[in-house]
C-alpha cells in the first residue's frame, strides 16, 4: 500500500518523409489514491510534451554522392574534413565537409588485389575483402583497424595500419592485433571496435557468435594489445 503502479507503453515512430510522431499510452492503473489525477495528469502532459517536441523538431536528411557503406567504422574528423571507412575490396572510404555530400576516395586503403603479406598465412582463402573497419586517433597517427575473414568461418584475424593524415595518406601496416585459430569457442577476430574510456584507457571490443564478444585493451603507443592484457568475454 501507498505505492503507485504505473504501466505505460510508449511507442514513437518517426515518419522520415513527415517527421511525424506517435505515441500510444496503455491505461494506468493507481493503487493509491492520493496519487491518483496527478500522476496520470502529469504522465500525459509528458507524453503530449514528447510528441509535440518530435513533430516540431525532427526532420529527414537528404544524403548525395557515395552513399554507399556496409559495416562502416565511426566517423573520424581531420581539419574540417570528414571521413568515412566501410567494408569493402581494399577497404573504400569516402569523405564529406557537410556530413551530406559524400566523395569516394580517391584510392582504397590497399590496392586492389594487394594485401600485407601476414594474412594470408593467418587466413587461408582471403582474397582482398575486408569486413568491418575501425579508426581512431592516437599519438599523432590515424589508426585503422580492419578484419580478415572468409564467410562461415572463426579462423580469422584484426590487423591495424596506420597513416599521419587522411587528407595525404601514406598507409603503412602495422601487422595483426588478434587472431582466431577457427574453433567454436575461440573469439573470432572479427568487427573491431575501439573505445577510449573517461581515463583514457583504449579499449577494443570484437567478435561474433563464435565464442561471443570479447573486449581487451590496447596500448596507445603500439596499437597492438597491451602487455599483460587478455580478452575477456
Amino acid at each position: 500500500r501507498g505505492r503507485a503502479t504505473v504501466r505505460s507503453i510508449l511507442r514513437q515512430i518517426f515518419d522520415t518523409g513527415g517527421a511525424s510522431v506517435e505515441i500510444y499510452v496503455s491505461p494506468i492503473s493507481i493503487k493509491d489514491g492520493g496519487f491518483g489525477m496527478s500522476w496520470k495528469t502529469f504522465f500525459c502532459n509528458t507524453a503530449l510534451s514528447v510528441a509535440a517536441f518530435f513533430a516540431s523538431t525532427a526532420s529527414a536528411i537528404t544524403l548525395s554522392g557515395n552513399i554507399n557503406s556496409h559495416d562502416p567504422a565511426g566517423l573520424i574528423k581531420e581539419g574540417g574534413t570528414y571521413y568515412h571507412f566501410t567494408t569493402g575490396n581494399g577497404i573504400w572510404y569516402s569523405y564529406s565537409t557537410n556530413l551530406t555530400h559524400w566523395t569516394p576516395g580517391p584510392t582504397t586503403v590497399f590496392r586492389n588485389g594487394q594485401w600485407p603479406a601476414w594474412i594470408n598465412n593467418a587466413v587461408p582463402g582471403f582474397a582482398g575483402h575486408f569486413w568491418a573497419p575501425d579508426v581512431i586517433y592516437m599519438n599523432g597517427y590515424y589508426y585503422l583497424y580492419y578484419s580478415a575473414s572468409t564467410f562461415g568461418s572463426s579462423r580469422s584475424a584484426i590487423g591495424v595500419t596506420r597513416t599521419t593524415s587522411l587528407v595525404s595518406p601514406n598507409w603503412q601496416d602495422q601487422g595483426a592485433v588478434v587472431q582466431s585459430n577457427g574453433s567454436r569457442n575461440a573469439i573470432n577476430a572479427i568487427d573491431p571496435a575501439l573505445f577510449t574510456d573517461t581515463n583514457g584507457n583504449v579499449y577494443m571490443s570484437y567478435g561474433s557468435w563464435f565464442g561471443r564478444i570479447g573486449v581487451v585493451q590496447i596500448n596507445p603507443a603500439t596499437a597492438k594489445i597491451a602487455n599483460g592484457a587478455t580478452p575477456a568475454k
